[in-house]
């Protein structure tokens, strides 16, 4: 502090680079303001059907792609890394259950901590945790020198960053721009939408309470008068009859006729399922999952399914595992120098897709030989008549003779 007490303190202002300086020892949470700063972005996203499945659909995406090591170009197949990341990622875990909480972490929090076990080239096991009990250490010029672990009983384990450059935990994060240690939580930005669709389900939960039943008034003649003991004995009376109504909501007794009259539905009763499906589509947009996948009405993005997996698998998972894919590179790079991690996409939907595409392309190749056509959709190139190119026969110039007419 008395670095910025001193010249700093000159340029920026004391109280500005002392709160810079509390920030790097108490880095913020994730999670908005609005929700108190005690919500659990995971808690939420699971506290909602539409944010749990988008969460659930990304996380399974991602752990059933299986992960290549590559060096100088070249795939790897004997490489210690490939048992960790494809089969057995530690005593307790599979690699695609650690696939799968990394993904989820990410969707929900946008970010996650890895700890690897070292060992020769390679890692012998491999975790995933949630930034509950982990903070990064940054020494006075911001500079990242480990991480800290505080346990519920007994004093923190640091991790620091060895002078090879290794640490035993890798933290994985979308940074926002302006803040190095917060993240880019996509239920942040999901989350007033979230709130909103959990408010219109408790409303249909009231409704469904009290069986669909409408609120009502009681009138008594303009002709007769009821005493106050025989309205009482009438709201007795209604009051048994609708003992079964979790909510009471007995009718309103006015002056008037003395008949049960049920009101119209309000336009908030009417508008509820559209505001429900609304925000769920805001939640969807909000985790990058089509609508369409969740069966939520009125989305027109996508003309099906198909396509909308297609986006999904290209605009989201694809993404998503690159950016994971890049962390783990850097991450091992002072245990495995040289070595690139690579996700293997050739069983999504969007590979599908394309692989459709360059077939009908080569089918349609006019003036394309037989080879020509195989190499564009993967193939290789065959002998004898090979290199001929065939076109369509009934095909023939316009200024040509044809049967005897010009």
């Amino acid at each position: 502090m008395a670095f910025w007490d001193g010249w700093a303190g000159k340029f920026f202002g004391r109280s500005v680079a002392r709160d810079y300086v509390a920030r790097l020892d108490n880095p913020q949470t994730s999670w908005v303001d609005w929700l108190s700063g005690t919500q659990d972005a995971y808690e939420v996203a699971y506290g909602n059907p539409v944010a749990a499945r988008c969460a659930d659909m990304i996380g399974q995406a991602v752990a059933q792609l299986p992960i290549e090591v590559w060096r100088d170009g070249k795939r790897v197949e004997d490489h210690p890394l490939v048992d960790v990341l494809n089969r057995r990622a530690n005593g307790e875990d599979s690699a695609g259950q650690v696939k799968y909480a990394l993904a989820v972490l990410m969707a929900t929090y946008g970010q996650a901590y890895l700890r690897g076990v070292r060992v020769t080239a390679g890692l012998s096991e491999l975790y995933v945790h949630g930034r509950k009990g982990f903070e990064p250490r940054r020494d006075r010029q911001g500079v990242l020198n480990g991480y800290e672990f505080r346990r519920e009983t007994g004093g923190p384990v640091v991790f620091p960053i060895e002078p090879d450059g290794w640490c035993e935990v890798r933290r994985i994060i979308r940074q926002r721009p302006n803040l190095r240690d917060r993240a880019a939580s996509p239920v942040e930005m999901a989350g007033r939408s979230i709130e909103e669709n959990n408010a219109v389900r408790g409303y249909a939960k009231g409704q469904f309470e009290h069986q669909g039943r409408r609120p009502a008034v009681v009138v008594v003649d303009k002709d007769t008068t009821l005493e106050p003991d025989q309205i009482r004995e009438e709201r007795v009376r209604l009051s048994q009859q609708m003992k079964d109504d979790a909510t009471r909501r007995l009718p309103t007794f006015l002056a008037g006729t003395l008949s049960y009259q049920e009101l119209g539905a309000s336009s908030s009763d009417m508008q509820a399922m559209e505001l429900r499906n609304a925000t769920a589509r805001e939640i969807c947009f909000g985790l990058g999952v089509p609508p369409v996948l969740l069966g939520i009405a009125g989305d027109s993005t996508f003309n099906n399914q198909a396509e909308a997996r297609v986006g999904f698998a290209r605009d989201t998972v694809r993404p998503l595992c690159e950016f994971i894919a890049g962390e783990l590179t850097a991450w091992l790079q002072p245990v495995a120098p040289g070595v690139e991690i690579r996700f293997d996409y050739s069983a999504d939907a969007a590979s599908a897709a394309d692989e459709a595409v360059r077939w009908e392309r080569a089918a349609r190749g006019v003036g394309l030989s037989i080879n020509e056509k195989r190499q564009l959709v993967g193939f290789g190139p065959v002998g004898g008549e090979g290199d001929v190119v065939l076109v369509a026969g009934g095909e023939v110039p316009l200024g040509m003779k044809v049967g005897g007419a010009q």
